[in-house]
Protein backbone atom coordinates (compact mmCIF):
# COMPACT_ATOMS: atom_id res chain seq x y z
CA UNK A 1 0.00 0.00 0.00
CA UNK A 2 1.03 3.56 -0.67
CA UNK A 3 -0.67 6.25 1.35
CA UNK A 4 -0.30 9.90 0.45
CA UNK A 5 -1.15 12.13 3.38
CA UNK A 6 -0.53 15.71 2.39
CA UNK A 7 -1.13 17.98 5.37
CA UNK A 8 -1.50 20.96 3.03
CA UNK A 9 -3.95 19.09 0.77
CA UNK A 10 -1.73 19.43 -2.33
CA UNK A 11 0.13 16.75 -4.32
CA UNK A 12 2.41 17.73 -7.20
CA UNK A 13 3.72 15.50 -9.99
CA UNK A 14 7.03 16.62 -11.50
CA UNK A 15 9.31 15.36 -14.25
CA UNK A 16 12.95 16.53 -13.84
CA UNK A 17 11.71 19.38 -11.67
CA UNK A 18 8.99 20.55 -14.10
CA UNK A 19 5.45 20.52 -12.68
CA UNK A 20 3.30 18.23 -14.88
CA UNK A 21 0.23 17.50 -12.77
CA UNK A 22 -1.40 18.61 -9.57
CA UNK A 23 -3.98 17.14 -7.20
CA UNK A 24 -5.67 19.45 -4.75
CA UNK A 25 -7.84 18.31 -1.85
CA UNK A 26 -8.91 21.77 -0.71
CA UNK A 27 -12.27 21.84 1.10
CA UNK A 28 -12.30 18.01 0.83
CA UNK A 29 -12.91 18.25 -2.95
CA UNK A 30 -10.48 16.44 -5.25
CA UNK A 31 -9.22 18.53 -8.16
CA UNK A 32 -7.02 16.91 -10.82
CA UNK A 33 -5.12 19.44 -12.93
CA UNK A 34 -2.86 19.21 -15.95
CA UNK A 35 -0.22 21.81 -15.07
CA UNK A 36 1.28 22.16 -18.58
CA UNK A 37 -0.40 24.59 -21.00
CA UNK A 38 -2.75 22.85 -23.48
CA UNK A 39 -1.85 19.31 -22.35
CA UNK A 40 -4.72 16.87 -21.96
CA UNK A 41 -5.99 14.76 -19.08
CA UNK A 42 -6.40 11.19 -20.33
CA UNK A 43 -8.17 8.32 -18.60
CA UNK A 44 -6.96 4.97 -19.98
CA UNK A 45 -7.85 1.33 -19.50
CA UNK A 46 -7.25 -2.07 -21.09
CA UNK A 47 -9.87 -3.69 -23.37
CA UNK A 48 -8.68 -7.24 -24.04
CA UNK A 49 -5.04 -6.49 -24.80
CA UNK A 50 -5.48 -3.01 -26.28
CA UNK A 51 -4.94 0.22 -24.39
CA UNK A 52 -8.01 2.44 -24.76
CA UNK A 53 -8.20 6.18 -24.16
CA UNK A 54 -11.63 5.96 -22.50
CA UNK A 55 -11.85 9.70 -21.90
CA UNK A 56 -9.72 12.61 -23.01
CA UNK A 57 -10.24 16.09 -21.63
CA UNK A 58 -8.79 18.31 -24.37
CA UNK A 59 -7.23 21.31 -22.63
CA UNK A 60 -6.35 22.96 -25.97
CA UNK A 61 -10.12 23.12 -26.61
CA UNK A 62 -11.33 24.44 -23.24
CA UNK A 63 -11.67 20.94 -21.76
CA UNK A 64 -13.79 19.31 -24.46
CA UNK A 65 -14.62 15.75 -23.33
CA UNK A 66 -13.83 13.13 -25.97
CA UNK A 67 -15.14 9.65 -25.25
CA UNK A 68 -13.75 6.72 -27.26
CA UNK A 69 -17.20 5.10 -27.34
CA UNK A 70 -20.75 5.57 -26.06
CA UNK A 71 -22.07 7.76 -23.29
CA UNK A 72 -24.87 5.81 -21.62
CA UNK A 73 -27.46 7.18 -19.22
CA UNK A 74 -30.07 5.11 -17.37
CA UNK A 75 -33.82 5.55 -17.96
CA UNK A 76 -34.82 9.07 -16.95
CA UNK A 77 -31.12 10.05 -16.87
CA UNK A 78 -31.13 13.48 -18.53
CA UNK A 79 -28.45 15.07 -20.72
CA UNK A 80 -28.66 18.82 -20.06
CA UNK A 81 -27.45 21.43 -22.56
CA UNK A 82 -27.00 25.16 -22.00
CA UNK A 83 -26.14 27.20 -18.91
CA UNK A 84 -29.71 26.96 -17.60
CA UNK A 85 -30.33 23.39 -18.83
CA UNK A 86 -32.31 24.99 -21.67
CA UNK A 87 -32.43 21.75 -23.66
CA UNK A 88 -32.78 18.23 -22.28
CA UNK A 89 -32.63 14.81 -23.95
CA UNK A 90 -33.72 11.63 -22.19
CA UNK A 91 -35.62 8.33 -22.41
CA UNK A 92 -38.12 6.98 -19.91
CA UNK A 93 -37.94 3.32 -21.09
CA UNK A 94 -41.01 3.85 -23.30
CA UNK A 95 -40.44 7.08 -25.22
CA UNK A 96 -37.55 9.38 -26.06
CA UNK A 97 -37.76 13.12 -25.41
CA UNK A 98 -36.06 16.28 -26.60
CA UNK A 99 -37.28 19.22 -24.51
CA UNK A 100 -36.46 22.84 -25.27
CA UNK A 101 -36.94 25.18 -22.29
CA UNK A 102 -36.83 28.50 -24.13
CA UNK A 103 -36.49 29.63 -27.70
CA UNK A 104 -37.09 27.41 -30.72
CA UNK A 105 -35.92 23.82 -31.08
CA UNK A 106 -34.23 23.81 -34.46
CA UNK A 107 -33.32 20.64 -36.28
CA UNK A 108 -31.05 21.66 -39.10
CA UNK A 109 -28.18 20.55 -41.28
CA UNK A 110 -24.81 22.29 -41.40
CA UNK A 111 -25.42 23.55 -44.94
CA UNK A 112 -28.32 24.40 -47.19
CA UNK A 113 -29.66 21.78 -49.56
CA UNK A 114 -29.11 18.79 -47.26
CA UNK A 115 -32.28 16.90 -46.33
CA UNK A 116 -33.50 16.49 -42.76
CA UNK A 117 -35.19 13.11 -42.45
CA UNK A 118 -37.56 12.16 -39.65
CA UNK A 119 -38.70 8.58 -39.21
CA UNK A 120 -38.03 5.35 -41.03
CA UNK A 121 -39.47 4.52 -44.44
CA UNK A 122 -42.26 2.58 -42.72
CA UNK A 123 -42.57 4.83 -39.63
CA UNK A 124 -45.51 7.00 -38.75
CA UNK A 125 -44.72 10.60 -37.91
CA UNK A 126 -47.29 12.35 -35.73
CA UNK A 127 -47.54 16.09 -35.16
CA UNK A 128 -49.55 16.72 -31.98
CA UNK A 129 -49.90 20.49 -32.26
CA UNK A 130 -49.63 23.20 -34.91
CA UNK A 131 -47.75 22.54 -38.14
CA UNK A 132 -46.40 25.54 -40.04
CA UNK A 133 -44.76 25.40 -43.47
CA UNK A 134 -42.33 28.23 -44.26
CA UNK A 135 -40.96 28.25 -47.79
CA UNK A 136 -41.44 25.52 -50.37
CA UNK A 137 -42.60 22.17 -49.05
CA UNK A 138 -43.59 19.18 -51.13
CA UNK A 139 -45.69 16.41 -49.62
CA UNK A 140 -46.28 13.07 -51.30
CA UNK A 141 -49.42 12.62 -49.19
CA UNK A 142 -51.02 13.72 -45.96
CA UNK A 143 -52.86 10.85 -44.33
CA UNK A 144 -55.08 10.09 -41.40
CA UNK A 145 -55.23 6.45 -40.30
CA UNK A 146 -54.15 4.98 -43.63
CA UNK A 147 -56.30 7.05 -46.04
CA UNK A 148 -54.62 9.73 -48.16
CA UNK A 149 -56.37 13.12 -47.88
CA UNK A 150 -54.13 15.28 -50.04
CA UNK A 151 -51.61 14.09 -52.61
CA UNK A 152 -48.73 15.94 -54.30
CA UNK A 153 -49.16 19.16 -52.35
CA UNK A 154 -46.79 22.03 -53.13
CA UNK A 155 -47.31 24.78 -50.53
CA UNK A 156 -45.63 27.49 -52.66
CA UNK A 157 -48.36 27.31 -55.29
CA UNK A 158 -51.60 27.20 -53.26
CA UNK A 159 -54.32 29.64 -54.36
CA UNK A 160 -51.71 32.03 -55.77
CA UNK A 161 -50.80 33.23 -52.27
CA UNK A 162 -47.41 34.77 -51.60
CA UNK A 163 -45.48 35.56 -48.44
CA UNK A 164 -43.94 33.44 -45.72
CA UNK A 165 -47.04 31.50 -44.63
CA UNK A 166 -49.67 29.52 -46.55
CA UNK A 167 -53.02 28.27 -45.33
CA UNK A 168 -53.67 24.68 -46.31
CA UNK A 169 -57.27 23.55 -46.13
CA UNK A 170 -57.74 19.79 -45.86
CA UNK A 171 -61.12 18.21 -46.67
CA UNK A 172 -62.35 14.69 -46.06
CA UNK A 173 -63.73 12.52 -48.87
CA UNK A 174 -67.23 13.99 -48.24
CA UNK A 175 -65.99 17.51 -48.90
CA UNK A 176 -66.11 18.68 -45.26
CA UNK A 177 -63.30 20.96 -44.08
CA UNK A 178 -61.21 19.23 -41.38
CA UNK A 179 -60.21 21.54 -38.52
Amino acid sequence: DIRLDAGGGEIEFKDDGTLIGHVSMANQDITLKSAVDQKDIILQGIDGTATVNALTLDMSDSGTAIFSHDVKLPDNGVAHFGAGSDMQIYSDDSDGYIKQGKGALRIATASSGVAVKIGHTTSETTINDNFTVVGQSNFAAITTSSTALVANLNADKLDGQSGAYYRINVYNSGGTLLN
